[in-house]
């Protein structure tokens, strides 16, 4: 729970940051809001510190990655809720005692 405590404390600040920045920026009407989100996705993989990178070099305001929670306690960012859609883990022989299902908004899904 110490570990989580960190972690969401850590968001906080940099939150906290994030808005400090954009109160010296000039006014939201002058120009809209640019939101990247998973970084510049359009140019590089998305949720990779090179997509977050261009998308702060493009002069983004905000990157809005997708976060997850590991069962340890870790944020990790990515956008699908099984590995098996940006994997090859259901091919390998090693995980197969991994598999498993769950209901996620009242559906089951196996992976």
């Amino acid at each position: 729970h110490i570990k989580m405590f960190v972690y969401l404390l850590l968001l906080l600040s940099l939150s906290s940051f994030v808005y400090i920045q954009c109160d010296q920026l000039p006014s939201r009407d002058k120009y809209p809001h640019i939101i990247s989100h998973r970084g510049a996705s359009g140019y590089l993989p998305e949720h990779s510190l090179p997509a977050y990178q261009l998308a702060i070099d493009l002069s983004t305001d905000y990157i809005e990655p997708d976060l997850v929670l590991t069962k340890d306690g870790i944020f990790v960012a990515m956008h699908d809720l099984l590995l098996d859609d940006t994997t090859n883990v259901a091919e390998l022989s090693e995980y197969n005692d991994r598999l498993t299902s769950k209901q996620v908004d009242n559906v089951t899904i196996t992976g």
